[in-house]
């Protein structure tokens, strides 16, 4: 009896595996079961219409190879199921610098240099720490309250196999005045071996506010300590990025997939998902939105994989039996979705170099929080205008998380309103940037990647305060991406206090014993925020659910988590 006989479906309806998201996490997925030759029709059905999901790279105007990393931007060297892939796929790759010396930090009204002797000096730091908090470079004082409160710590080896079986004893077992450390959020934690005003130092230097929030403490001390060198400037020394953008990544996965005859639908909403029958050959009837022809089409697979982030599993239909499940509920909402803000400017030359800064990143507690020092056109790979003659150079002017986004969140323009902000044009050559979000009754509407004059003039200020002069040139583009909008809900997630992520992660992959669903991404894995932690919960699925083989590319001995 045929597939199509037993299940009353025309056979040209049915597909092995169907993929919800075009990010990294639903390309390598797509691209692994489509190679492994075991699945003839694999399906990957996107919302927008591009590839690449929170990996969003756009070459700049009028310097086409200074890339802006609207969403992730790079890896490091022990990530290794990045690097070995992007080898793997003969990605070309460059250094991604993170600075010198000469850049800075600006807190509380202070300058001082990124230099051991300045960050370490207690006459120039402006906090107010105990005698034996200072003297100490900020990121090692988390370092020392982890060792402190846990002394078993300095005995674990970041990347070995039995300090690894020791973590996942002490996460488990290991209590802090009577509280497991799980059901802790940093912030509380670090509070009990550091002062106020240390605790503030470490955040403030770091950069990112969700970092130093309510992350779930067992899970924060595990990326910090126990994964290789996440948070080790050290690590830092090796991160790369490709050359193309980082986006280059998924978009490449998603041609190999293409080439081994996995079809790919963008503009397709999911609107709904059942069980279609109750025949020893089950299927998933799926209904999607076709955006482009403006009409619902029906798929039946066998297999559904949704490799989507908290909020858009929270756009589908909440109604839906799949959601209906108690555990999967629980577990949906053990992670909290994290705002992000980016705003570039280009400018006409790089004038931060008369500072004898050249790259990475400046960090400051005003608004602005982080700006990065990107490419000058003249300078990059491929790029027809040698120096000096196209000097047009990239600054991320803010990289901002948490709360902060809600102060240039009022600031934007809004098409309905053009009237309240202004969008801030230099030229009437440089070609207005547009992207689609969604409506939470599903519907797309395009915005505006444009930044607002208020937006400019804001983080020309700033941005003079950090650096300490008293003019700039003005910039002659401007564009941000707010990642709280929908599909997104937020640019990446931490584990909530409360929860033991190392159980959820894998119960999450598939919820329902009994149902062909599966979760993947970063989202729900061991290293939020990181391709890493996508790759490592999509190779997870494709091992423990399609029986997928270890990839070849891959070194045998990279632990890919729970």
């Amino acid at each position: 009896m045929t597939a199509s006989e037993a299940t009353g479906v025309d056979a040209s309806k049915i597909i092995d595996v169907a993929v919800v998201g075009g990010g990294v996490s639903g390309t390598y997925i797509g691209w692994r079961l489509a190679t492994s030759l075991k699945y003839e029709k694999v399906h990957l059905y996107e919302l927008s219409d591009r590839i690449g999901g929170r990996l969003l790279s756009v070459p700049m105007p009028e310097m086409p190879h200074v890339i802006a990393e609207f969403g992730g931007m790079g890896f490091l060297g022990c990530q290794e199921i990045v690097s070995q892939l992007v080898t793997h796929l003969n990605i070309p790759t460059k250094p991604f610098p993170v600075g010198s010396p000469n850049n800075l930090y600006y807190l509380r009204g202070k300058h001082l240099y990124q230099t051991p002797e300045d960050i370490t000096d207690p006459t120039k730091v402006p906090y107010n720490l105990r005698q034996d908090e200072q003297g100490i470079n900020p990121g090692e004082l988390t370092t020392k309250a982890f060792l402190q409160l846990i002394p078993e710590l300095k005995n674990i080896q970041p990347g070995e196999q039995a300090s690894l079986e020791k973590w996942q004893q002490l996460r488990e077992t290991w209590q802090i005045d009577g509280q497991y450390l799980y059901n802790m959020g940093l912030w509380e934690l670090l509070l009990k071996a550091l002062s106020h005003e240390a605790y503030k130092f470490s955040a403030d230097t770091d950069g990112y506010f969700s970092y130093y929030g309510t992350w779930n403490a067992a899970q924060a001390i595990e990326v910090q300590m126990i994964n290789p060198g996440l948070k080790s400037r050290d690590a830092w020394n090796d991160a790369k990025t490709l050359q193309q953008g980082y986006q280059k990544l998924p978009e490449t996965l998603a041609t190999e997939f293409q080439k081994h005859n996995g079809q790919i639908h963008l503009q397709h909403r999911l609107i709904s998902f059942a069980p279609h029958n109750n025949s020893k050959n089950p299927l998933l009837k799926l209904t999607f939105e076709d955006r482009t022809q403006k009409h619902q089409i029906t798929v039946f697979a066998k297999h559904l994989i949704l490799a989507m982030p908290k909020r858009s599993l929270e756009l589908l239909d909440q109604n839906n039996f799949f959601f209906q499940n108690p555990q999967l509920r629980r577990n949906l909402q053990a992670v909290s979705t994290d705002p992000a803000f980016k705003l570039f400017l280009c400018y006409p030359y790089p004038w931060w170099r008369n500072l004898n800064i050249q790259d990475g990143t400046s960090i400051t507690d005003l608004p602005i929080r982080n700006c990065f020092y990107f490419g000058t056109e003249g300078e990059q790979t491929g790029a027809t205008s040698p120096l000096p003659e196209n000097m047009n150079s990239l600054m991320m002017a803010s990289f901002t998380d948490g709360a902060v986004t809600d102060f240039w969140q009022a600031m934007k323009y809004e098409s309905q309103f053009p009237q309240r902000r202004r969008l801030f044009r230099k030229s009437e050559t440089i070609k207005p940037l547009l992207t689609t979000f969604l409506k939470a009754d599903g519907s797309a509407y395009t915005e505006h990647l444009q930044a607002s004059e208020n937006m400019v003039f804001t983080a020309q200020q700033q941005l003079k305060e950090l650096h300490n002069l008293t003019d700039l040139p003005t910039p002659y583009a401007a564009f941000y991406l707010d990642w709280t909008k929908d599909p997104y809900g937020g640019a990446w997630h931490t584990w909530n206090p409360l929860c033991k992520p190392w159980e959820i992660i894998p119960q999450i992959r598939r919820p329902l014993p009994e149902q062909n669903i599966y979760i993947c991404g970063d989202c729900y894995s061991n290293v939020q925020g990181w391709v890493q932690g996508a790759l490592n919960s999509a190779e997870r699925v494709l091992q423990d659910h399609f029986k997928l083989t270890w990839p070849d590319w891959l070194n045998k001995n990279y632990q890919l988590g729970p």
